[in-house]
């Protein structure tokens, strides 16, 4: 009956709570080794008694170590004396209910007070009045009886009293006789019991306790720790050998699936079923420049070395960051922020996962040029899709794929990260931006305004004259104001600035037609 923990789901699936049984409480109550009041037990609704030792270390309560005794069989025992044959044998415990008595053979299988027994002799025999160590004389039917009651204490916590019924014409020198050999079969027992928790409650305690720890490492998705310990008991062997396994094939799952998302189900009990709901969440796409013209002058082995170690850096950077891999096409990285696990950041935290990916890779040896990125904030359908057979926790919508276009808009701007206006007005009080255009993204019908990301922000008073201008000469460009946004690009590249993007809005001063939206590819 050790209880360190006893989750709600478990009472819910069997409700069975060990912490409001009576052997429990007596634990708590006494805080020693102790004896519970006779009760009926939960496996076979039969009473019974145990003896409980509260358990603590470093003086907090662990558990409760119990042994039950089942006492139904006693009843058999009196049953079997041979005073059975002509009178009746009950016993009480402290609170006047009968816990054994003679049954012809059966087993008691409840407790019932002393006021509501159906035998009429037990009744008259306790209405007579119950004297200890006296012989009272009883009439009922129109014979007589002899009752005799007395009290036997065994522990402080185990007091008891025995009723004896015979006929006058029976010897009562053969009760005292059973009585005595009841008493000591009694305390043989209880001695057997106690030797067992001081021997048992060592063998079981520790190795459960360092088992429980290591579940809760499994539960939040920790395996880094290797458990060994020597067990004697085959069971919680047994245990530990499953448990192995177990872990094993979890660390082994959480390769597949992102483990947030496996740790969230674990955390409410819920099991994953097909389904989705409409979230606010920012989505980041990845994706490596050139990667083909890089990747046929590597060999097969070398090429798959590189981008495993790569995309796992990477993602390491994301996940560390609360964001959530939902898969990789090729080289490419897609991850999202926001789900399963609520989070009031996620346009800041992408963006900062972003710029650590691209510190990352510039303080790095791999043979790819530079990672391109786009991120991109708004309402997307999240959850479990698929069907009831394979399941993919992933996000779809139109807001997922505008994140994949603004990847793809750096080659032409010639910039490393985009984000789109949702996400800056999110994260602008945070991050060093520029304005670089409004574009019509493909599948809009709206122009949409899109910023490079440059930094992050030292404090609120930091500053990038250089940003501020261009975001300045842009405004003025997608507003008409052609002569004062060519002054200003002009300046900015007299500063000896001399970006793909500003050659590219330099050039459009050319070939203006009386638009405001520059559509791209």
């Amino acid at each position: 009956k050790y209880i360190k923990e006893y989750p709600e789901t478990l009472i819910e699936k069997n409700g069975y709570d060990p912490r409001i049984r009576i052997w429990y409480k007596t634990a708590l109550e006494n805080s020693m080794n102790s004896w519970s009041d006779i009760y009926i037990f939960n496996t076979d609704n039969l009473p019974g008694i145990t003896n409980v030792t509260p358990v603590y270390k470093d003086g907090i309560f662990k558990g409760v170590i119990g042994i039950d005794l089942d006492i139904s069989s006693m009843s058999i025992y009196l049953s079997s004396l041979e005073l059975s044959q002509y009178g009746q044998i009950y016993i009480l415990d402290k609170n006047r209910n009968i816990v054994m008595r003679t049954l012809d053979g059966e087993k008691l299988t409840e407790i019932v007070s002393i006021n509501n027994v159906s035998d009429p002799i037990i009744l008259e025999a306790y209405k007579s009045g119950l004297k200890r160590d006296r012989i009272i004389s009883i009439e009922f039917n129109n014979k007589r009886y002899l009752s005799y009651y007395t009290f036997f204490d065994l522990f402080d916590q185990l007091s008891f009293s025995m009723g004896i019924i015979i006929p006058e014409d029976y010897l009562l020198a053969e009760s005292n006789k059973n009585l005595k050999g009841l008493i000591i079969i009694g305390i043989i027992i209880i001695f057997i019991s106690f030797l067992l928790v001081i021997v048992l409650s060592e063998k079981i305690i520790e190795p459960l306790e360092k088992l429980s720890l290591e579940f809760k490492k499994v539960r939040n998705f920790i395996f880094n720790s290797n458990y060994q310990d020597k067990v004697y008991i085959s069971e919680i062997k047994q245990i530990n050998s499953d448990f192995g396994r177990m872990k094993s094939g979890l660390y082994s799952f959480s390769k597949y699936i992102p483990s947030n998302v496996v740790r969230q189900l674990i955390k409410i009990g819920n099991v994953a079923i097909p389904g989705g709901d409409k979230k606010e969440l920012t989505i980041l796409f990845s994706d490596i420049k050139d990667f083909t013209a890089t990747s046929e002058l590597l060999k097969p082995e070398d090429l798959i070395t590189q981008l495993m170690n790569y995309l796992g850096s990477l993602s390491d950077l994301i996940i560390q960051n609360q964001g959530t891999i939902d898969k990789y096409i090729g080289d490419a990285i897609m991850a999202f922020w926001g789900a399963p696990e609520s989070d009031i950041h996620h346009a800041y935290n992408a963006c900062h996962s972003a710029l650590l990916c691209q510190t990352y890779l510039k303080n790095s040896s791999y043979p790819f040029e530079e990672t391109r990125i786009g991120i991109h904030t708004g309402d997307v359908i999240v959850g479990n899709l698929g069907s009831e057979n394979r399941l993919n926790y992933t996000v779809i919508g139109d807001n997922v794929n505008i994140s994949s276009r603004l990847e793809g808009l750096n080659k032409y701007y010639g910039t490393k990260i985009i984000i789109s206006s949702t996400t800056y007005n999110k994260v602008s009080n945070k991050f060093i931006c520029r304005k670089l255009d409004r574009v019509a993204v493909k599948g809009k019908t709206q122009g949409m305004e899109i910023y490079e990301l440059i930094r992050e922000k030292t404090d609120e008073f930091d500053r990038d004259q250089y940003s501020e201008l261009y975001s300045e000469a842009v405004d003025l460009f997608l507003n008409k104001d052609l002569e004062r946004s060519r002054a200003i690009f002009n300046k900015i590249k007299d500063l000896g600035e001399n970006t793909i993007a500003l050659n590219k809005m330099l050039e459009r001063f050319d070939s203006w037609s009386d638009i405001n939206v520059f559509k791209t590819k």
